[in-house]
């Protein structure tokens, strides 16, 4: 995957969630991908998921407005809350992306 179309990929998403970060981890992150890799994306919002405001639907649309692009994606939400509870965890995957991922988007 080119750095345009990671970055077009990565504008998109700022101009419909307003995250406060965005992390690449997995293969592409480490420098291992191949054709058959997937995109890895970590997005960090400010405000907390609640029954009013549903992950679920914020990653539909997310995952909507990303189809134009061919590639396939992985894409965690979680807001800075969650992370912030999870980041010195040694099973939980926030962990993994903080400690390996790749910050392409900070606010």
């Amino acid at each position: 995957m080119s750095n345009e179309v990671l970055n077009n990929i990565i504008e998109d998403i700022v101009k419909k969630v307003n995250p406060t970060k965005v992390i690449l981890f997995g293969s592409t992150a480490r420098g291992d991908a191949n054709k058959d890799s997937d995109l890895d994306l970590l997005i960090i919002e400010k405000e907390k998921f609640s029954k009013e405001r549903s992950r679920r639907k914020e990653l539909h649309s997310i995952r909507q407005l990303l189809m134009k692009y061919r590639i396939p994606k992985d894409i965690l939400l979680y807001d800075e809350e969650e992370v912030e509870y999870w980041k010195d965890s040694t099973n939980h995957i926030i962990a993994r992306c903080l400690k390996e991922g790749k910050t392409l988007y900070e606010r």
